[in-house]
């Protein structure tokens, strides 16, 4: 597990590489944000994991999934709503989990998201 500030995130214990956690990162992003369903992510994520079949990583990928797919779904009813502070908050919830994920330190976050407002505008 990965603790995080939106709360533990699993991940597989199979995964202990920088290359398979960049490649579990880069599905989870296009699974996630192009609507799959969780088999098709899992079936999918197990090529990218060596070695697979060790023992629950099937259901540690789905959970971590499943968990990700819902703080997208919860971004995506505040942007509707046009709850612009609470989608604000999810969306840092979302970068500070991605973060933790890819070992990126506060002040390198900091400067991500100075660069993302300068592009937006």
């Amino acid at each position: 597990m990965l603790k995080t500030l939106v709360g533990e995130l699993p991940v597989p214990a199979a995964v202990d590489t920088w290359e398979e956690m960049e490649a579990l990162t880069t599905l989870l992003e296009e699974y996630v944000r192009g609507g799959f369903f969780a088999d098709v992510f899992v079936q999918r994520a197990r090529t990218a994991i060596h070695p697979a079949d060790a023992p629950g990583t099937e259901a540690v990928l789905r959970e971590l999934f499943e968990k990700l797919v819902e703080l997208e779904r919860q971004a995506h009813e505040l942007a509707a709503a046009g709850d612009k502070k609470a989608l604000k908050a999810v969306e840092a919830e979302v970068d500070q989990a991605a973060a933790e994920l890819w070992e990126i330190t506060e002040e390198e976050l900091a400067e991500i998201r100075r660069s993302l407002e300068e592009l937006r505008g």
